[in-house]
């Protein structure tokens, strides 16, 4: 998950404020947390709730209650994070209901499910409890669901070429990569779920580590901190899927205390545990 609260951090200074390069400053004091890291945060907590996959499946309607009220008490400790306005009012409702978003909302929270899950299957499954409270359009829910399987097979080892034929699924255009990226960088203007997660998976296909996945989703513009999200934690899957690198190391301190708890105690209890590198 330190691979998505990269892409934020790194990205957020260039959020609609976009920049077309890939040779940027990062660790500067500009980058923060946004809305994609607190709520990845509450995703994470909710599992850390229920301790196994099992007990989430077994509970599926108190899984959710339980994420309802991860996700409102994060927003009420970080208000500013710049939420979406219908997510705002969704987490305000004293009666929260889906509100048909497709929204990339959906898929900037759902990394842990891709390193909990032990199957595809597993990942359909969480994936859809984790979106449909709020995100029910098919769009929505489908690009969360293959955020999360991209990076379960990234975890499991699977190459770049499976990575990609999985999303093709969902989103054929990723047959071509870098005409992709050079016909959209500098015009991307919207938020959906079926524009941006093609330019974060091709931002990693095209990418030799974690940093340049990061750099090249951020470089593409618009919505910059939650494309690199998306592609922060696929790449942090297939590069760092044992060990946390130096770069994730940094950006790991630099997180609230409990959120570094939480990261670390997700990785003990699902069974992915990274140890720090040397």
């Amino acid at each position: 998950m330190i691979g998505a609260v990269m892409g934020d951090m790194i990205g957020s200074p260039y959020e609609w404020r976009n920049t077309d390069r890939t040779d940027f400053p990062i660790r500067t004091e500009a980058e923060r947390f946004t809305d994609d890291t607190v709520m990845t945060l509450a995703v994470t907590n909710a599992f850390l709730a229920f301790g196994s996959v099992d007990s989430i499946l077994g509970n599926p309607a108190s899984f959710q209650r339980t994420l309802v009220e991860s996700m409102r008490r994060m927003y009420l400790r970080f208000p500013d994070a710049g939420y979406g306005a219908m997510f705002t009012r969704f987490l305000l409702s004293p009666s929260p209901r889906p509100y048909h978003s497709y929204g990339n909302g959906s898929a900037m929270r759902i990394s842990p499910v891709g390193w909990a899950a032990l199957s595809l299957d597993e990942v359909c499954s969480l994936s859809h409890l984790c979106t449909a409270i709020t995100h029910d359009h098919p769009e929505g829910i489908k690009g969360a669901e293959t955020v999360a399987g991209a990076l379960f097979l990234a975890r499991k080892g699977k190459g770049k070429d499976a990575i990609r034929a999985f999303v093709e699924q969902s989103y054929p255009i990723l047959s071509h990569p870098e005409e992709l990226l050079r016909t959209t960088r500098g015009k991307m203007g919207d938020c959906a779920c079926q524009t941006t997660f093609p330019l974060a998976l091709a931002s990693f296909l095209l990418s030799q580590d974690e940093i340049e996945a990061i750099r090249l989703a951020v470089s593409l513009g618009g919505d910059s901190d939650t494309i690199a999200c998306m592609a922060g934690c696929v790449a942090e899957a297939y590069w760092h899927r044992n060990a946390f690198s130096d770069t994730e190391r940094f950006y790991l301190e630099r997180l609230p205390r409990d959120f570094q708890e939480s990261i670390l105690d997700f990785h003990a209890a699902f069974g992915t545990e990274k140890s720090f590198s040397k």
